[in-house]
């Protein structure tokens, strides 16, 4: 189990262990943290990001540097995603009204930008069924279901 927080912390719980306290204390900022998700092909790895705007992939074996930094966005990040079906591919949805696509192999790892929504993104998943696909959420009342042209099979 993990637990971001208002301190930057991530705090990481190992449920099945004995003592029922946290086993990591991650200072993953010096802001908020907002969110968290854990890479899907890679099981030491997590990524965090918050209200500094900055998402961080942290390798749980040496967490005292980050292993990537992207630092695209312009407001607070509220949702990450590693993708269930591209190693590396990390998706993230933001005040800054967007939702961004990364793959962290990269040398310069932004894959695309997505603005469909006229206000603050904050909710964000993938389709586990159909490849590619993505669903978003915003302030303005509307959820988006779309596939990222960089997923989309080129004619």
């Amino acid at each position: 189990m993990n637990v971001c927080k208002g301190d930057g912390v991530l705090q990481l719980w190992d449920l099945t262990a004995d003592t029922k306290k946290a086993q990591i204390f991650l200072s993953a900022s010096d802001s908020e943290l907002l969110t968290c998700d854990w890479a899907k092909y890679t099981d030491n790895v997590v990524a965090t990001a918050g209200s500094d705007c900055v998402i961080r992939g942290w390798d749980l074996r040496n967490y005292t540097l980050p292993i990537f930094q992207l630092e695209d966005h312009g407001h607070a990040v509220k949702r990450i995603k590693f993708s269930p079906f591209h190693p590396g591919i990390l998706a993230s949805a933001s005040y800054d009204l967007s939702v961004r696509l990364f793959d962290t192999g990269l040398p310069d790892p932004s894959l695309e930008i997505v603005s469909h929504h006229s206000e603050f993104v904050y909710g964000l998943d993938r389709n586990l069924h159909r490849k590619g696909e993505m669903v978003s959420c915003a302030w303005d009342s509307t959820i988006q279901i779309f596939t990222p042209k960089c997923f989309q099979k080129s004619a």
